[in-house]
């Protein structure tokens, strides 16, 4: 018996009845935007799907892959593949800070992992492409067939637990691993960020993330058009270039959701102009989630004290946490309140003193515990593994070696580390990212937090990992930092003030520091640091 899409349903009875209410607008520079409805939306996705279903004859539940810039474009593709009845993967783009060698290895493993035929691409993506050595047809954007009928039967599905989209994880710890996620999976996750935050027909949504990521695809395009809330587009390196953007069209289109990573919100406190805030107007802001990578306290009240002249009020802050195995997200901060902050569980004598910040309540639906390494439940504020359980978990990984782990009881274990408190979820880190030295565990990034503002350090600068040495027998810390020329100290005093502040903090002194005037630190396509590979390159240049 045929199940319905709920988020196709909402997509055709937003085009259905409200055709010219507008949907998505994208911002490419303040003389070139554009403004599309539902009806516009919808009749443009219809053309992809006829195109997939008439002229390439694509099977159901087979998978088409988008390799598209933030774009309308890119937006029409995401349904008008599942108005095809097809699987959606997202490919992720390249990026300045890319590796090229393994950005493409990590591109042509997705291509044969999910067995993709067809991938609907630009110009400057077919290029690319063709770098890989793969068999593929590639299907131009701007080349789909002109017929636009409106497929009124095609939000049903034949059943809701099949696969509707294949996202990547990111590979910071360890190689990227293809999630599939069902129709209800995404649907259920969508609808509980919804409720959250009572997001509506008012709301209006701010974004500027790749759709390759969760949070882009998910956060600003899925969500907003099933909450019917317009919704603003703008390219990633857009803010990449000039972060001061995002800060002006929240003012700008009165926006009051928006979301993004940590850095962002740092980038945004420390170079946003001051002279500017006269012009800035926060006050309709509702909801700045903050996720994707650790939520520093000092983050979220440096963008709190720089705008809060502009009306930005401090419980706008949302920090959230989430993972590609659940949609998007686990838990949001949602409080009449700034957020809070606790102290490390294990704080006494090992060298974590630092104040963690509450990732909020799980999302209805989500359920979240912390297990020790036997699986035991543990009771408030002891530190173990996060583990999480509900309606929107993943259907499992692509591939014949999975490499996850669910708990006899289904919890699905994230391999994350965290505490709970009154039912608020605390992140420590990754279980990969614990150094253990005599006997002791450090944090990598609580290490590389203290480091953060070297004069000259370069932005994501800085990776901290550990190496086992036998002959001690513990592990080795080693720091990689990444200095711009125009830095005044020598690589002697850049030593000194590294081991100084680290034995201050932490009473050790790193094993060895690596500074380098050039970018060498390998990072994902969304931007985050892949220690386990600095670790390998560290390594392998040890033995030769």
């Amino acid at each position: 018996m045929k199940t319905e899409n709920k988020l196709l349903y909402q997509f055709n009875e937003l085009a259905q009845s409200h055709p010219d209410d507008l949907a998505v607008r994208f911002y490419n520079s303040s003389t070139n935007i554009q403004e599309v409805t539902y009806g516009w939306l919808y009749r443009e996705a219809a053309r992809v799907s006829n195109t997939l279903t008439n002229k390439y004859r694509l099977p159901s539940g087979e998978g088409v892959g988008i390799f598209l810039e933030t774009s309308l474009s890119a937006i029409s593709s995401i349904y008008g593949i599942w108005l095809a009845h097809g699987v959606i993967v997202s490919l992720p783009l390249p990026t300045r800070k890319n590796d090229l060698d393994y950005y493409l290895f990590r591109l042509r493993t997705i291509i044969n992992q999910t067995n993709l035929r067809f991938i609907i691409a630009g110009n400057v993506s077919e290029r690319m492409l063709s770098k890989l050595d793969v068999k593929v047809t590639v299907i131009q954007s701007d080349q789909m067939v002109k017929k636009n009928k409106i497929l009124v039967n095609n939000n049903y599905i034949n059943n809701s637990d099949e696969v509707s989209l294949i996202q990547y994880t990111s590979g910071s710890t360890s190689s990227p691993k293809g999630v599939r996620l069902s129709h209800n999976a995404v649907a259920n996750n969508v609808e509980s960020i919804k409720e959250c935050l009572d997001l509506n027909n008012k709301s209006k949504a701010l974004g500027w993330l790749p759709l390759s990521h969760d949070m882009g695809l998910i956060g600003t395009v899925l969500l907003p058009v099933y909450s019917k809330c317009e919704v603003t587009l703008f390219p990633p390196m857009r803010f990449i270039l000039n972060p001061k953007i995002w800060v002006q069209l929240l003012s700008k289109y009165k926006i009051t959701v928006t979301i993004g990573p940590n850095f962002a919100y740092n980038l945004c406190a420390r170079k946003f102009p001051e002279e500017l805030l006269s012009t800035i107007d926060l006050r309709s802001l509702q909801h700045c989630l903050v996720g994707s990578e650790p939520v520093k306290s000092k983050t979220l009240e440096d963008f709190i004290h720089k705008f809060k002249k502009a009306g930005l009020r401090a419980e706008s802050l949302k920090p959230c946490y989430g993972l590609a195995e659940n949609v998007v997200a686990v838990s949001i901060f949602k409080q009449e309140c700034a957020f809070i902050e606790e102290p490390h569980p294990g704080s006494n004598g090992n060298g974590n003193r630092n104040q963690f910040v509450s990732m909020g309540k799980p999302l209805q639906g989500i359920l979240v515990a912390i297990m020790d390494n036997s699986g035991k439940l543990l009771s408030d504020n002891q530190l173990g593994e996060i583990a999480i359980k509900g309606h929107s978990l993943m259907s499992g990984y692509v591939g014949k070696n999975p490499e996850y782990t669910f708990t006899k009881d289904g919890w699905y274990l994230t391999g994350d580390l965290g505490w709970k408190i009154n039912g608020q979820l605390y992140i420590a880190g990754r279980k990969s990212d614990v150094i253990i030295r005599s006997g002791v565990n450090y944090y990598a990034h609580d290490i590389e937090n203290e480091l953060n503002d070297l004069e000259g350090l370069r932005q994501g600068g800085i990776v901290c990992f550990g190496v086992t040495d036998d002959e001690i027998g513990t592990e080795r810390i080693i720091i990689w930092v990444e200095i711009h020329l125009s830095r005044k100290a020598g690589k002697y005093e850049l030593e000194n003030e590294i081991n100084n502040r680290v034995f201050k903090r932490f009473g050790f002194k790193p094993d060895r520091i690596e500074i380098f005037h050039k970018r060498v630190i390998p990072k994902t396509s969304s931007g985050k640091i892949r220690r386990f590979h600095c670790k390998d390159i560290y390594l392998k240049n040890q033995r030769t």
